[in-house]
Order: structure tokens, then C-alpha cells, then sequence
């Protein structure tokens, strides 16, 4: 009696009872294994799984499409399509200065034919009345002898000065009949080029009367004749200057022409082969599932715990760098493209109205000139080309089984 009440209480301990760990551990593996056995046998549970998995690839693959199509691809990427844009751009500009180009030619040639030796001839007396002047007050300053010979030909000079620059428009006009268009017949024309004109004409008349006077008992001013000296010799270069504006304004054209420099977009570009890997391992993961190798529960498992966090944290990150590297760098690069060109071309139509000035009022070929430019045509779209983006708007895919 005691022997079997000493087995029954043996078998009936915890490491043998029915409901203990091993046995536990048992019918939950022979649960599990039921479990995928059932997804194995049931049709239904299978492709639901399958199908479930196939729409996070289908929306991984809508993604890689579209980030392809926008971004990677050199056929219709944004930065392709801006790239081909910069160089329709590029070549409207070298037609834009190859014209202007053209422009600066034309009204050169006419003025180095027609006009610069009479404005040659007139500056060039100016600049020999202004040598000659300053050697002449030189000499009173240091009480220098001057040679009546030196101040005779000062007199002569500035009376020349004067005579010239009133024959100036005479003798312009008498060659404007050659040319009829690009012809500058308003050089002195200017308020403050008129001004200076009466200025110098009143003050040579003046200082030719007192130069006249030497020598004589008269006496030298250091204080005010130094004064009148300087005045005089500022308004002879100014008077220079005013009948070179229109050549230095035309050098100038040139010059900025010659340095006109297209601005560029940046270049973007950008891999997305981790968000290919991503990719792959899901399709992977199915494929073992599919043929049997893989089991439901590891899955699950290595999607949930593994690969579902991996792609989201790999799109976040292509998402980021789009904006950076891409689309924000694309739009400071469109800023300044823009600014760039406003800026050139309020330019070249300043340049234009700077020119223009120099014309007489019924000289339209700057105008003419002006409206050819290929700036005012208006752009034709093309719809021939297969490179249409179809925007497919992508909510954020879940991926839970």
C-alpha cells in the first residue's frame, strides 16, 4: 500500500503532470504548426496573405517609379527637363547678343565713318587749349617768363574751342544725310551737355579778354585766377566727355556683351538603391513563404519587426534628401535663373533707351531693332513628345499583415 501510494504520488508530480511546461510547450508547437498547416491547406488564407504582401510591393514599386521618373531617370527627370530648358534658354541668349552683337557693328561702323572725325577734330582742340592753359597759369604761378608765342597760341585755341563747338551740330547734320538710321544727331543735345556748352563759351570769353592783357602792368590772383583755372580746365573735359558719351556708351555694350555669362541650374542627382534592397528582401520574404520555406509567423515576424520599419525609415530618408539635395536646390536655382535673366534684360533695354537718346526723333532703328527680339515671342508647347508624367498621388502603406 505505501509502494503505490509512493508511485501514483511520483507520477502525479510537476515534472510529469499533464498540464506541465514541457507539455505545454508542446501543444503550443503542435498549435502553431496547426495554424500553418491550416494556412497551407486553406486557399483562401494563403492568397489573402500573399495579396496583402503584393499590395506593400505594389505600393513600394509605385514609389521607386515614381522617384525614377522624377528624379533618377535622365529622360524625364525634373532636372533633365530644367537642363534641357537652361539650353533653350542658352541658345535664345547667343541669338539675343549674337543680334546685338550685330547691333554694336552696325552703329560703330557708321559712327567711326561719319561722325568720330568731327568729334576727333573738336576734342582733340580742347585737349591742346587745356594743355596749354595749364602751362600758361603754371607759369604765372611760379612767375615764370612766358613766351608771347605760347599765349597767342592759348588764345588761339580757346577761340577755336568756341567756334567749334558752335559749328559742332552744323557740321554733324551735314553728315547725317549719309545714314538715316543709327545716326547720332543729338551728342551735345543733353540738358547738362547744353549747360556745360554755355558754361565754357561765357568763360573762354572772359578768360581770353584777361589772357589778352598779358603782359601787361596787370596782376595775377593767385586765389581767384588759380580758381578760374580750375574751372575752366573742368569744363573743358567735361565738354570732352560730353562729345564722347555716345562712343563710350557703345564700348561699353560691347564689353558687357562680350562678358555675358549664362547662369546655370545646379546639378542634382540621387540613388536610391537601398529603397531596390528593400525591395528585393520583401519579395524574398514572400517567395519563401510561398514555396514553403518561410512559415507565416516568421513572416510576420521579420516584417513587422524588421523590414516594415527599415522601408519607412529608408523612404523617410529618400523623401528628405528629394527635398534637400533636389527639389529645394532646383527651386533656388529657378530663383536665380530668374533674377538672372530680369536682370540682363533690363539691361539690354537700358542699354537701348541710353542709346536712343543720341537719335533724332525720327530714327527708329533701335526700336526696330529692339522689337525683333526673340524675347517677345511667345513659347509653343509641344504635346508630341511620350515623356508625360503621370502624378500618382501615394498614401504613406501600412504594410501590417
Amino acid at each position: 500500500m505505501t509502494y503505490s501510494s509512493t508511485v501514483s504520488a511520483a507520477q502525479l508530480s510537476s515534472d510529469t503532470n499533464l498540464f506541465g511546461a514541457g507539455f505545454k510547450s508542446r501543444i503550443s508547437h503542435s498549435f502553431w504548426n496547426a495554424l500553418e498547416i491550416a494556412e497551407r491547406v486553406d486557399e483562401e488564407n494563403m492568397m489573402q496573405t500573399v495579396q496583402q504582401v503584393d499590395y506593400v510591393l505594389e505600393a513600394h514599386k509605385r514609389l521607386q517609379d515614381m522617384i525614377n521618373f522624377n528624379v533618377v531617370s535622365d529622360a524625364t527627370s525634373l532636372s533633365t527637363q530644367l537642363s534641357m530648358f537652361n539650353n533653350a534658354i542658352l541658345r535664345m541668349l547667343e541669338t539675343t547678343i549674337k543680334s546685338n552683337r550685330a547691333l554694336y557693328h552696325e552703329m560703330n561702323n557708321l559712327y567711326m565713318q561719319y561722325v568720330d572725325p568731327i568729334v576727333s577734330e573738336c576734342t582733340s582742340t580742347m585737349k591742346t587749349a587745356e594743355h596749354l592753359y595749364s602751362k600758361v597759369i603754371a607759369s604765372f604761378m611760379t612767375s615764370e617768363v612766358l613766351s608771347s608765342e605760347t599765349l597767342t597760341s592759348l588764345i588761339t585755341e580757346l577761340d577755336s574751342t568756341v567756334n567749334k563747338l558752335f559749328g559742332f551740330k552744323e557740321d554733324l547734320n551735314a553728315t547725317s544725310a549719309y545714314d538715316n538710321q543709327f545716326f547720332p544727331q543729338r551728342l551735345l543735345n543733353s540738358r547738362e551737355c547744353l549747360k556745360i556748352k554755355e558754361r565754357l563759351n561765357s568763360t573762354v570769353i572772359e578768360r581770353t579778354k584777361w589772357l589778352s592783357g598779358f603782359p601787361s602792368t596787370s596782376k595775377f590772383d593767385k586765389f581767384s585766377d588759380s580758381r578760374k583755372a580750375s574751372d575752366m580746365r573742368s569744363l573743358l573735359n567735361r565738354a570732352t566727355n560730353c562729345l564722347q558719351s555716345y562712343k563710350s556708351e557703345l564700348d561699353q555694350f560691347s564689353n558687357w556683351l562680350d562678358s555675358v555669362r549664362l547662369a546655370q541650374f545646379p546639378n542634382s542627382s540621387l540613388s536610391i538603391s537601398h529603397i531596390d534592397v528593400d525591395g528585393n528582401n520583401l519579395r524574398e520574404l514572400l517567395r519563401g513563404f510561398i514555396n514553403g520555406s518561410q512559415t507565416k509567423k516568421k513572416l510576420m515576424e521579420t516584417y513587422l519587426t524588421v523590414i516594415d520599419n527599415r522601408m519607412e525609415t529608408n523612404v523617410d530618408r529618400i523623401i528628405n534628401t528629394v527635398k534637400q539635395s533636389v527639389f529645394f536646390q532646383l527651386s533656388a536655382g529657378i530663383d536665380n535663373f530668374e533674377k538672372w535673366l530680369k536682370s540682363f534684360f533690363q539691361r539690354l533695354f537700358a542699354t537701348y533707351v541710353g542709346l536712343q537718346q543720341y537719335m533724332g526723333s525720327e530714327d527708329k532703328g533701335i526700336e526696330k531693332h529692339a522689337r525683333h527680339q526673340i524675347i517677345w515671342r511667345k513659347p509653343i508647347v509641344s504635346f508630341q513628345s511620350i515623356n508625360v508624367s503621370n502624378n500618382t498621388c501615394l498614401s504613406k502603406y501600412n504594410g501590417a499583415l
